[in-house]
């Protein structure tokens, strides 16, 4: 079957600039290509044809008219068999974990923004050749080397899919390899060497990677490549079957809270190898990337990773367990706070992701509940539900390998949301269906105390007392009210996300400094808010409500009886404190 084969040119690279020429076999009739328009791990319509400029296409010597289809798609006739060659740029100036970008010092070729798709050839085998690379330039990705050489520059995939999901790093590289269980691993990683410690990163990832082998019972890939991108505003990860997209800070990465949890999301993305690449929910591959592809079960692929990333970095000794605990407290207190968990369930946030968590508001908070962190938190719940009821014999890791077993790679779809809670219901021995049905599909809150007391724990306030709460969030830059939280005091005073408060009382005062302003005040005290509404200047009166001092925390109770401290030490992977 004759390959779709690319050239990439870099030669454009200090203009953001990648020249592409596609040849492929021309059909019978008209051929068709497009670009997507989503990226998979990625739940947004990013519209990447948005990019592409210059499309030309000739068959030998004739140079063949392209006509646009939409706004992503185009079409050419007159080939009449034999090869097509299809030219065109991309203007790659985006620098993120989900975007390709291009300049003097790298270029991350993110697939589905540099890689145009051909259809009815989208099964057929893919190739891509780098070329014009600055000099001192290496190359990283999971992409197989063509003759296994990688110096050549000349790579392979199986398939459309398996080439957009595997992006190409190219730079002046800092790398270093390991092996784990006879498979190999490479971090690469771009940006100033100062600050990244590439043997610790080392030391790290390798012992992320033994933990979660060992849960799922050995590593599903063949090798593995962590894409390191050390740019300022670069955050987060992508996941990918065989590699991860990084982003880390330019500066101040080694300072210690922050490495943790940087090695946390590595911890994260790799997870992702089993859950969400190979074992997914339908509808979530083979992909329709023209479109949304809906599914009430993202919740599964990110909030159980979101759990697991603790578990695993506790496992593998990059977590202790005072900070697992505190990490989960945290985010208890998190969505606890979010008025939008009463509004959709777990499910419905899932399955309205595209137009309500990645396309936010001043009010998304309110309308909607992170699914990420409510789903890492009930993944947490019934872990210890299922812990409890088995007598320690079973718990959440029994769910993934049982689903690992039910739905293994080859498998001809995905799962369907019924057959997850089957198993979870089946693995606890019977009896959570009501549970799931409340915090799943229902807009519950799991009732922490009863859950945590047979492990010994407790949530407690660091201090005693309540304090004057306005009910507000401050934008990013300090100046103005990001979000009013529904039916908070804020709320029904008047305010509005995007007011810029500039007195309180008659005092100035940013929206940054609210929280701190308000340590002056008691619950139920009435102040006066001045605040910039566009061009007017309003005065709006407010009766402070009440919160809790203090942080959430997670605390081991001293009176805990043997049995409970038992099960505490096998949950967190540590000898319980004498």
């Amino acid at each position: 079957m004759t390959p779709v084969r690319y050239d990439v040119s870099l030669a454009g690279h200090r203009q953001h600039m990648l020249e592409i020429r596609l040849r492929c076999a021309a059909p019978q009739g008209a051929l068709r290509f497009g670009m997507p328009a989503w990226t998979p791990g990625s739940y947004k319509i990013r519209e990447y044809a948005r990019v592409i400029e210059r499309v030309q296409a000739r068959a030998g010597e004739r140079s063949l008219a392209v006509r646009k289809l939409d706004k992503q798609r185009w079409e050419l006739a007159g080939a009449e068999g034999g090869e097509i060659e299809l030219r065109y740029r991309v203007y790659a100036n985006e620098p993120s974990v989900r975007t390709p970008a291009v300049d003097d010092v790298r270029a991350l070729l993110h697939g589905a923004g540099v890689f145009v798709f051909v259809e009815g050839q989208e099964e057929r085998p893919h190739e891509v050749r780098l070329t014009d690379l600055p000099e001192g330039w290496e190359v990283a990705t999971a992409l197989e080397p063509i003759d296994g050489d990688e110096s050549a520059h000349r790579f392979a995939a199986s398939d459309y899919d398996a080439l957009i999901d595997a992006p190409i790093l190219c730079g002046r590289l800092r790398t270093t390899d390991f092996e784990h269980a006879g498979v190999p691993h490479r971090i690469a990683a771009s940006g100033p060497a100062r600050g990244f410690d590439l043997e610790a990163a080392r030391t790290g990832i390798e012992r992320i990677v033994a933990a979660a082998g060992r849960l799922w019972g050995g590593l599903p890939y063949r090798r593995f490549v962590f894409l390191v991108l050390r740019e300022p505003g670069v955050r987060g990860g992508l996941e990918h079957r065989d590699s991860t997209v990084l982003g880390a800070p330019p500066f101040g990465l080694s300072e210690p809270e922050r490495w943790r949890d940087w090695l946390v999301l590595a911890a994260h993305e790799h997870f992702h190898a089993w859950n969400g690449k190979r074992l997914r929910p339908e509808g979530l591959g083979p992909f329709e990337l023209a479109r949304e592809r809906h599914t009430d079960a993202l919740w599964a692929v990110e909030g159980i990773t979101s759990y697991y990333e603790r578990i695993v970095a506790r496992r593998a000794e990059v977590l202790s367990a005072e900070q697992l605990m505190d990490g989960l407290a945290t985010l208890i207190d998190r969505v606890h706070s979010t008025p939008g968990r009463r509004v959709r369930s777990l499910a419905e946030a899932s399955f309205d992701t595209w137009t309500t968590f990645y396309i936010r508001d001043e009010h998304t908070p309110n309308r909607t509940v992170s699914y990420y962190d409510k789903g890492a938190l009930v993944t947490w719940a019934l872990d210890l539900e299922i812990r409890r009821r088995t007598g320690g014999e079973r718990s959440f890791d029994d769910v993934l390998r049982a689903m690992w077993r039910r739905f293994p790679p080859e498998a001809p779809r995905g799962y369907r949301s019924a057959e997850l809670e089957e198993e979870i219901d089946r693995v606890a021995g019977g009896g959570l269906r009501p549970l799931l049905e409340a915090w799943i599909r229902g807009t519950e809150d799991p009732d922490w105390q009863p859950l945590l007391a047979p492990f010994g724990m407790r949530l407690e306030r660091s201090e005693s007392g309540e304090r004057a709460w306005l009910g507000v969030k401050a934008s990013g830059d300090g100046a103005r009210i990001a979000t009013v939280y529904a039916d908070g005091p804020a709320w029904r005073a008047g305010l509005s996300g995007g007011d810029e408060p500039v007195a309180l009382d008659g005092y100035r005062v940013r929206a940054a400094e609210l929280a701190a302003r308000l340590e002056d005040y008691e619950p139920g005290e009435r102040c006066t808010l001045t605040v910039l509404r566009g061009d007017r200047l309003l005065e709006i009166a407010v009766t402070l409500g009440a919160r809790p001092r203090g942080e959430l925390r997670l605390r081991r109770r001293e009176d805990a009886e043997p049995e409970a401290r038992a099960r505490w030490e096998r949950w967190a992977c540590a000898p319980w404190p004498e």
